[in-house]
């Protein structure tokens, strides 16, 4: 199976993209019915694209066909760059994956359950790492209880994922 992967990165420009050019055909359908007088009303591109007197229809031609080659080239590697990974692979034969969030989740959890932690502040997970703060309830634990932390996670994220843990312990609130 292949690696789960988020949307390419095209989809919001090419949105954007499809807005500006619904705009600006209806504002090209708009000066057409004004200029076969089908409806009242003042040009508004044309005042706009006629008020530079040395530029010709031709040079607009030109720089617009450049303005949509380079929009279309961009929008085109866009499109066939890859999106980024959003899972890990959990090792061994079994097809399992498994997102930041769950890895962090089952971290919060393995944290929660071990002995001298009285709160679980913040999980950061990454594909690659889980950072863990906890309070301790009694000072001078600190280094007992990384090693505590650590192995807690460690043991519950065997068999689904191998990131570095990171444990930062906190002082009691007095």
């Amino acid at each position: 199976m292949r690696t789960p992967r988020r949307r390419p990165a095209v989809i919001w420009p090419a949105l954007l993209l499809a807005l500006a050019f619904v705009t600006l055909s209806v504002l090209a359908v708009r000066e057409l019915l004004v200029a076969q007088s089908w409806i009242e009303g003042s040009p508004r591109l044309t005042p706009l694209l006629t008020a530079s007197g040395t530029v010709t229809a031709e040079q607009q031609t030109v720089a617009a066909g450049a303005i949509a080659l380079l929009l279309g080239l961009l929008l085109l590697v866009l499109a066939l760059r890859p999106g980024s990974k959003t899972h890990r692979r959990a090792p061994g034969e079994v097809d399992v994956w498994a997102t930041p969030d769950a890895l962090g989740h089952l971290a919060r959890d393995a944290a929660e359950r071990t002995n001298g932690v009285s709160a679980v502040e913040e999980v950061r997970a990454t594909r690659s790492k889980v950072r863990l703060a906890v309070r301790a309830p009694l000072a001078g634990a600190r280094d007992h209880l990384v090693e505590e932390v650590t192995r807690s996670v460690t043991e519950r994220l065997d068999g689904v994922a191998d990131p570095q843990i990171h444990v930062t312990v906190k002082e009691p609130v007095r």
